[in-house]
């Protein structure tokens, strides 16, 4: 309902629920019932009610992704200042000059930051225009429409400038701030003031920048391996090569079934392509939730108290068990051959509605009789002839539910046909086959199809785009790790030019200057190392912990991460280390 603008949502629900109690006189069924407004801008991100139209969005996803951006950026802020802090050194004697000649600390601190900020600048124009180019690349990942993300409010561009703006003087400071405390004599002869100078804060935010990505790499590891035992490992029920199609008629009020014998044409029609392996009905299709719940119409004894278990019951016919490759934990299946008589008051039960009725194992529950409380409000003894395998039918990220497989007498709840395909069959070419089986025998319905593998996987969509965007986040955040690798052996390279000089002089070789340069950079991975195991185990855990179903953590989820950033400070710091062994040393040391 679309409400004015001066209205109280709760004083309607108020007045809504009144009349509810009202009509409890007249009908006890509604007791207890109470109702309550949701405003639509609440429903995509925020809900977490049953039978939503679509699969949700997270909130907590968009506030994770939200704070990733902002590691990154610090992570960038941190290279800067390590690849100027690197760079600076060459300035030095420029630095001691100035001084000499009377410039002031002032002066030189100013002269840095408006540096800075012409880049900075620069580079948010360059920013800018890359936005431009890649956001359609970026819609199509994360599945945002394109307008809203240019529509964005005035705030939005006013937060960037601040962040631009804090991150000038931030990322400026710290190097002007070195050069301006070095002495300008010592400056002039090439001193420095030894390679510690600044070390501990400039190995500190190293280590910051190792630790951020080493948990960030875990977490895509995570990502990834609780999407496959969602999606492959832990489904239960075979979805590939399955085409579903939907009954848009079958709830209309003057054509409210299907003829049973209409439904047969079909399944013999499509049963002649040699493409065409198997079909079934059902009320809902796996990742679909269903529609179909009661509290307090099962159970062991019609005279035992009222029981809160929700109980879901998804119609379904002969064929669909075996369909999609569900498991019997005991009893059988619904059998064609015994008859609808036979098959008449009996049902089948998930493992977890066996529990909720009390029995120990399947076997118990098997050939019990149980009260099913039908529509005219009369028990009935209903007999439980098969148990199935707990299965994800609605969505592997909720928990299972008892749920009810119910013979589908009626052909009224044939809601959806789903076709499965013989392996290497064209789907394409079968497609066209159905549909025209389907019109040679429902010539006035619409011919609504789609491939349940893909339905299927929409639940995982938010965790999907999320995976994406993550993972492009982490691959960004290493490319800033090898900049951070590259300022540190950079400035600590240049800063021990002259020592590494005299011990090459004096008979060092590469391998010697290697281990030497590159031991303080295993000892900041290793710090990393340590600081990141509480914080990827403490995060992967809250992750995992949004679904019921979900993997183990495994210390390969430690260990890749840790081995992929020592291979790329192998690489990198090997590469300039390598290089300042290389070089003569009489040009380091000829004005000593």
């Amino acid at each position: 309902m679309t409400l004015r603008s001066e209205t109280d949502p709760k004083r309607i629900a108020d007045r809504l629920n009144l009349l509810i109690r009202n009509l409890e006189k007249e009908n006890p069924k509604t007791k207890g019932t109470q109702v309550f407004l949701q405003p639509i801008s609440d429903i995509h991100l925020n809900s977490n009610l049953h039978d939503e139209l679509e699969v949700n969005g997270s909130e907590i996803l968009v506030y994770i992704l939200s704070t990733i951006g902002i590691i990154i950026l610090i992570l960038a802020w941190i290279n800067y200042v390590n690849l100027e802090t690197a760079r600076f050194i060459t300035r030095a004697k420029e630095v001691g000059i100035r001084r000499i000649i009377g410039s002031g600390k002032s002066d030189l601190a100013l002269q840095f930051l408006v540096e800075y900020f012409c880049i900075a600048m620069l580079a948010a124009c360059v920013a800018f225009i890359l936005l431009q180019l890649i956001l359609p690349h970026f819609g199509y990942l994360t599945r945002v429409p394109i307008s809203s993300i240019q529509g964005s409010t005035a705030w939005t561009w006013f937060a960037a400038f601040g962040v631009f703006l804090a991150g000038s003087m931030i990322a400026g400071v710290y190097p002007a701030l070195f050069l301006m405390k070095l002495n300008p004599i010592a400056a002039l002869k090439g001193s420095f003031g030894g390679p510690n100078r600044g070390g501990l804060i400039r190995k500190s935010l190293i280590v910051i920048q190792f630790t951020s990505v080493l948990v960030l790499l875990a977490i895509v590891l995570v990502i990834q391996q609780q999407l496959d035992y969602m999606r492959i490992t832990n489904k239960k029920i075979e979805v590939n090569k399955v085409i579903s199609i939907r009954n848009p008629t079958v709830y209309a009020n003057e054509d409210d079934s299907i003829n049973y014998l209409d439904y047969k044409a079909l399944e013999n029609k499509v049963a002649e392509n040699s493409m065409i392996k198997d079909i079934t009905s059902s009320s809902a299709i796996p990742g679909m939730e269903i529609d179909e719940t009661f509290v307090n119409r099962m159970k062991r004894n019609r005279n035992n108290p009222d029981d809160p278990t929700r109980y879901k019951i998804l119609f379904v016919d002969y064929n669909f068990i075996p369909f999609y490759g569900i498991k019997l934990k005991a009893g059988r299946n619904y059998s064609r051959e015994r008859g609808d008589e036979a098959n008449w008051n009996t049902v089948i039960l998930n493992e977890t509605a066996i529990q909720a009725l009390g029995f120990s194992s399947a076997q118990e529950a098997v050939d019990q009789e149980i009260d099913f409380l039908l529509w005219g409000g009369k028990f009935e003894k209903y007999k439980i002839v098969g148990i199935v395998e707990d299965y994800h039918h609605e969505a592997i990220k909720k928990a299972i539910q008892p749920t009810i497989l119910s013979l589908n007498h009626g052909r009224f709840q044939d809601v959806f046909y789903s076709i499965k395909l013989k392996q290497g069959s064209n789907p394409q070419e079968a497609l066209a086959y159905i549909e025209r089986s389907w019109k040679e025998v429902f010539p006035n319905k619409s011919f609504d199809y789609f491939f349940l593998d893909e339905y299927y996987d929409r639940q995982f969509k938010s965790e999907l785009h999320f995976g994406g965007v993550f993972g492009l986040f982490a691959c960004v955040s290493v490319f800033i790790a090898c900049l951070g690798i590259f300022g540190m052996t950079l400035f600590e390279a240049n800063s021990r030019l002259k020592e590494i000089s005299i011990r090459k002089v004096l008979g060092a070789t590469v391998s010697n200057l290697l281990s030497l340069l590159s031991k303080d950079y295993f000892k900041v991975v290793f710090t990393a190392t340590i600081i990141s195991i509480p914080l990827i185990y403490f995060t992967a855990s809250e992750w995992l912990n949004n679904y019921p179903s979900r993997i183990e953590i495994s210390a390969w989820f430690f260990l890749l991460p840790v081995i992929a950033i020592l291979l790329l400070v192998i690489l990198v710091s090997g590469f300039q280390t390598i290089k300042a062994a290389n070089a003569n040393p009489v040009d380091n040391l000829k004005y000593e």
